[in-house]
């Protein structure tokens, strides 16, 4: 059918059961030219799963996505098949999605992952009207159509080892970016910037006012630091500050996150023997029982084998995927 289709001036559409493939000129030329007069081409698409993609393709793979193989083969007459990747042209792609609560479309991207895990990132447009999302590719491979929360952010891509637990972050509203274009994922957390995340999982609810002397009312971290501290999730210094914007350190983060899972009425489970680590003395003793259980629970592990690192500081991003893990998302 495509040889038929060769000589159209404008190109072709075909409609497959899993969606439709437009066909440009030179695309319908190539593969004309390549099924000579009496061969045979074909197009499909078809949905997929991870289990299909290679180990390379997997490990750049959006977490939430719908992955499809849009695959074309040309077979001339008493020859052999051949599989087409590359085009000569341009080929745009219509599948169905439906877009689910609290998507936006203008966040619909498209990833072509090539076999040896190299990939592309392609602009998708939806049609409400139709439900369909729409993208152009110049190969035919395995492809992802993904709501990607974090589009708007130039410091965040699939390449990055926190992209899918900075997408989970995002999705469900622990996180903001620092600017409308920068996540900040490198940046340190803030014991402020913690505890309002933790507020926002919790559900934000209504507080009085911090007691804390450098907490001032009206502040963005106000309520979520007396929540915090009504409910037994922080301390603060013997000084009667907080200490809002002061970087937390990754034994502070586990006591904080020990004790916010007491507060959800968890008995803590799991903790490891801290033994192993050659600075695991460094571990102060208010924080030695929370570090046994969030390492034990893989929430706070090594920086090395033999090193915990307790007065570390920990990143926007590591936060991230330290609370994607505790919530199983």
């Amino acid at each position: 059918m495509v040889a038929a289709l060769a000589g159209a001036k404008n190109g072709a559409a075909l409609t497959l059961p899993s969606g439709t493939v437009a066909l440009d000129r030179e695309t319908l030329t190539a593969l004309g030219s390549a099924a000579q007069a009496d061969g045979m081409a074909s197009i499909s698409i078809a949905s997929a799963d991870k289990s299909s993609l290679t180990d390379a393709q997997r490990k750049y793979l959006p977490k939430n996505g719908t992955i499809l193989n849009i695959s074309a083969q040309v077979q001339p007459k008493n020859g052999t098949t051949t599989r087409i990747h590359a085009l000569n042209g341009t080929a745009s792609i219509s599948v169905a999605y439906s877009l689910k609560s609290g998507e936006n479309a203008a966040h619909l991207v498209a990833y072509y992952l090539a076999e040896d895990g190299s990939f592309e990132k392609l602009p998708v447009i939806y049609d409400a009207a139709t439900g369909k999302a729409t993208f152009k590719t110049t190969h035919f491979s395995t492809f992802v159509i993904t709501h990607e929360y974090s589009s708007d952010f130039s410091d965040v891509n699939l390449r990055k080892w926190f992209y899918n637990e900075v997408n989970t972050a995002l999705e469900n509203g622990w996180f903001k970016g620092l600017t409308a274009t920068r996540f900040g994922p490198d940046d340190g957390m803030t014991r402020a910037m913690l505890v309002q995340v933790l507020y926002r999982i919790s559900g934000s609810k209504a507080v009085s006012t911090a007691q804390f002397t450098d907490v001032a009312d009206g502040k963005w971290y106000a309520e979520a630091i007396a929540w915090a501290s009504e409910n037994g999730i922080v301390n603060g210094f013997t000084d009667g500050r907080f200490q809002p914007d002061t970087l937390i350190t990754r034994q502070q983060l586990a006591a904080i996150l020990y004790r916010y899972d007491n507060y959800r009425g968890h008995t803590p489970q799991g903790s490891a023997a801290l033994d192993g680590y050659a600075d695991a003395a460094s571990v102060e003793s208010w924080a030695a029982e929370a570090m046994s259980w969030a390492n034990g629970n893989g929430l706070v592990t090594g920086v090395t084998p033999t090193t915990l690192v307790p007065n570390g500081t920990a990143t926007r991003a590591q936060v991230a995927v330290i609370l994607s893990r505790y919530t199983g998302q």
